[in-house]
């Protein structure tokens, strides 16, 4: 199994706080099944400015641990990137990481409460840059949750999305579960992370929300969430992007109002 989406490095962000908690976690992931988790700090030049040298050796660090310990997990370095204007110079001047340093796919963070009129804008430059961005959790977004048009069309575009498994399991409330849920089944989710940020609270688990989206898709999409897509992301390789459906619930009603 694969988490795309965890802050186990310690002392760079808001997740794991120490060595132990590190190896906490990673404990924790590999009793739930994972075997390969995505190590994504955050990067936001403000509050986070880690370098993608400093989260390549953390992961190197990490990984010699967790052999130490008898962990058998692959940690894979990444960020998970703060949207702001200057995504595309910040990624020009070397100071963005991709997923495994493929220089090919980007997990990028929206803010919590808005839509910048610049999403776009700057998805754009670094797709023109050779770079496929990944939308993390947009389900959390009241912006796409109103408006869940904006993310078909980012998808039509060839950027990818993913979703939380805490949003499909119901952590963030009913409403998000059944827009999480929607998103699925209109081919606008291609990626399953815990988003995990310690082995108290917002554990490493992603077992049971892959359970669930077995029991939502027809088994071949959903192995492309769960197994394909990963493997490819990791890889460096080229993801199918499937067109979005544009079912009558998110054209017709948006979900607005549940917010």
């Amino acid at each position: 199994m694969y988490d795309m989406h965890s802050h186990i490095l310690p002392g760079i962000d808001d997740g794991a706080d120490s060595w132990d908690e590190a190896v906490a976690m990673a404990k924790i992931a590999e009793q739930d099944g994972t075997r390969v988790l995505v190590a994504t700090s955050h990067f936001y030049e403000e509050v986070w400015p880690n370098s993608p040298e400093s989260i390549i050796d953390l992961t190197r660090e990490l990984g010699e641990k967790l052999e130490e310990e008898g962990v058998s997990i692959k940690v894979i370095p990444a960020m998970e990137v703060y949207i702001t204007r200057e995504l595309a110079d910040l990624y020009k001047d070397q100071r963005l990481l991709t997923i495994n340093d493929n220089k090919r796919y980007l997990l990028v963070e929206l803010p919590t409460q808005e839509f910048p009129t610049y999403t776009e804008q700057v998805l754009f430059q670094l797709q023109v840059l050779g770079v496929t961005p990944i939308i993390a959790h947009p389900e959390r977004n009241p912006e796409v949750f109103t408006r869940p048009e904006r993310l078909e069309a980012m998808v039509e575009r060839g950027i990818l999305v993913q979703i939380n498994a805490g949003s499909l399991l119901g952590n963030n409330g009913r409403e998000v579960q059944k827009f999480t849920e929607m998103l699925m089944q209109d081919n606008l989710v291609h990626l399953l992370g815990s988003d995990a940020h310690g082995s108290e609270k917002r554990r490493p688990l992603v077992h049971k929300a892959i359970k669930r989206i077995e029991a939502i898709l027809p088994q071949d999409k959903a192995n492309a969430i769960v197994a394909e897509n990963p493997r490819k992301v990791i890889a460096g390789e080229d993801v199918e992007v499937l067109r979005p459906k544009y079912t009558q619930r998110s054209r017709k009603k948006g979900f607005l109002g549940l917010w």
